[in-house]
């Protein structure tokens, strides 16, 4: 099966969401972070979390694709920001949070979304953000789309 990955607008970063088994409204998926930190060092330090098994939630990973869809559809695209919560997650242990919208503490414009990422696998727990464009958004909401047929094959 194929894998949904938002990359940012460097796009050497990204989180990506590979389906591994269908299971009526659910679907367990292997979800894999590579981000930097940028801190106070001169060095990068990079966030790498690969983790399987994760539950989502199919309804809630179609509802995310066609939100992204109809804002980069719309006449608006460029000239309002694209914002939505999606809670992906459906078990409490295994959660994945995709926020997109304005934040204070980061860099963005209209058409270049700021991306949250929360995500909790047991003990380990991600938080993140991150800036994207508005290819990599069509990129990842193109391949959220297919999700729909890999469900039925």
């Amino acid at each position: 099966m194929h894998a949904a990955r938002l990359n940012t607008n460097t796009s050497d970063e990204y989180i990506e969401i590979r389906p591994v088994r269908f299971d009526g409204d659910f679907v367990d998926c292997a979800v894999n972070i590579s981000l930097r930190n940028w801190g106070t060092r001169a060095e990068e330090c990079w966030t790498k979390i690969e983790a399987d098994g994760i539950g989502l939630s199919l309804n809630a990973i179609k509802d995310m694709q066609s939100k992204i869809a109809h804002w980069l559809d719309s006449p608006s695209v460029g000239i309002a920001a694209f914002s939505g919560r999606f809670e992906l997650g459906y078990v409490p242990l295994h959660r994945l949070d995709i926020f997109f919208g304005p934040r204070s503490d980061t860099i963005a414009s209209i058409d270049k979304p700021v991306v949250t990422v929360h995500f909790t696998s047991g003990s380990t727990c991600i938080d993140c953000r991150f800036v994207t464009d508005q290819s990599c958004l069509r990129l990842f909401e193109m391949a959220l789309s297919g999700l729909s047929i890999d469900e039925k094959s």
